[in-house]
């Protein structure tokens, strides 16, 4: 998902989940605190209801990796600043308790107020807004197997720093035929044509090269593609032409 979307859905979702942590902190403590001093047990169940929907939704602004940080910004920064009133200028929180009372909520948010709620949810709610993680862009991991052949595999728990960037794609090399096999070089005349020996040099010395291996060295010289002139055993005859046949004319 963009990340534009993402910021977007994080304004609705904190717009939406600051009244429901602040009257949740409100109720359930004022309920909690009437249910003790009359000692009844429907106020109890009551405030317990509204706390742990509370809690539930602190849980999901602060622990959701995949929502902006606009969300617990947007609903940690109001309760931050009621909890300092409560702290340092108590009347004025009471009338702000006063203008947000629901009926039949005498004294409204003061239990939570006085006991440190409201400082203690938009602490906790700043702190998980800062993240660096919760405003960019989570990057999309991409297995080993389905990788391609200019990607390499990446560590999901390194940090973004020390990823290396895609390598480009290297198309493969065309395909290069093989070469034919040269022609040999020609043979000397003086390779080809026994040397005589001196009349001195003893009869036993080894004379020229036999004439008989000669073609046999140079029918294994050829090329692949060419034949051989001096194989000329191997070759086959092409008989002569026919003569053509004239057309008779026909009997008269």
């Amino acid at each position: 998902m963009p990340n534009g979307v993402r910021h977007v859905v994080g304004v609705i979702v904190g717009v939406i989940a600051l009244p429901t942590v602040y009257y949740g902190l409100t109720i359930g403590t004022d309920e909690l605190a009437r249910g003790l001093l009359n000692d009844a047990e429907t106020p109890r169940l009551i405030s317990v209801l509204f706390l742990v929907a509370t809690g539930v939704a602190l849980a999901l602004l602060t622990s959701w990796q995949w929502l902006s940080g606009l969300a617990p910004l947007l609903a940690g920064l109001p309760l931050l600043g009621l909890g300092a009133l409560w702290a340092f200028q108590p009347r004025i929180a009471l009338d702000i308790g006063t203008i947000l009372q629901l009926p039949g909520q005498p004294r409204f948010g003061s239990t939570a107020g006085a006991s440190g709620l409201y400082l203690v949810a938009g602490v906790l709610l700043l702190f998980a807004a800062i993240f660096p993680s919760r405003w960019r862009a989570r990057e999309r991991h991409i297995p080993a197997h389905a990788q391609t052949p200019g990607q390499h595999a990446r560590d999901p728990f390194a940090p973004a720093s020390s990823f290396e960037p895609a390598r480009p794609f290297e198309p493969a090399r065309p395909f290069e035929a093989p070469r034919p096999f040269e022609p040999p070089a020609p043979a000397s005349p003086a390779a080809s044509t026994p040397t005589s020996t001196p009349s001195s040099a003893p009869s036993s010395a080894p004379s020229s090269t036999p004439s008989s291996e000669q073609p046999e060295k140079q029918e294994g010289a050829g090329s692949l593609f060419q034949p051989n002139p001096n194989n000329t055993g191997s070759m086959p005859t092409i008989p002569a032409p026919l003569p053509k046949r004239r057309p008779q004319p026909p009997p008269s």
